[in-house]
């Protein structure tokens, strides 16, 4: 299940997106819940570390959509974010918050089904094992199949991926063995370390 918000100040593109998504899930049967959000500071307050994606209007009244992306990224980098735009010179600018993709307005049904394949494909959601580590506001999600090591460091339970660190959250080694424990493919090679 993916967890999509859509941040648009307009009623028809937000209602455009949300068609978009659904002709995905008809062609592909990808499983998602949506919700909507005519504001980044609703977006912001209502936990947006609870999205495992996000489309972003650039351009809104308030706080923008470059600056929600920042705010976003100071407690996630994982989740997805898809600048939605009608400036394609505005859409360059994702890359400085490692945005996965831009849509121009207005939405085309064909061309978001194909951008969509590629979003998922980077945030790997066509595969199963996705789980929450952390907690309050550093709440991120994680794929267990990037995950190539766990250890422990004190009592906080450090999460790697391949160049680094991703996250770390309060707990034990065994009770991330435990979250874990669905995913065959980790293995403990002594008290400190499970392998993926």
């Amino acid at each position: 299940m993916i967890n999509i918000a859509i941040v648009e100040d307009d009623a028809r593109d937000m209602e455009r997106i949300k068609s978009c998504l659904k002709y995905v899930k008809e062609k592909d049967g990808i499983n998602y819940t949506v919700a909507g959000f005519n504001d980044a500071d609703h977006f912001l307050f209502a936990s947006s570390f609870d999205f495992d994606l996000v489309f972003l209007d650039i351009q809104m009244p308030g706080i923008d959509g470059l600056e929600t992306a920042r705010k976003i990224r100071e407690s996630n980098n994982l989740i997805g974010i898809v600048f939605v735009t009608n400036m394609r010179q505005l859409a360059v600018k994702g890359y400085e918050v490692n945005a996965l993709d831009f849509i121009l307005k207005p939405v085309n049904e064909c061309d978001f089904y194909l951008k969509m394949k590629n979003i998922l494909a980077r945030l790997n959601f066509n595969k199963e094992g996705h789980f929450v580590i952390g907690a309050g506001d550093k709440r991120q999600s994680l794929s267990a199949n990037s995950i190539t090591y766990v250890d422990v460091e004190g009592h906080y339970v450090n999460y790697h991926i391949i160049g680094g660190a991703v996250g770390s959250e309060y707990g034990t080694l065994k009770a991330a063995e435990k979250k874990l424990s669905k995913y065959p493919f980790f293995a403990r090679c002594n008290r400190y370390m499970l392998i993926n």
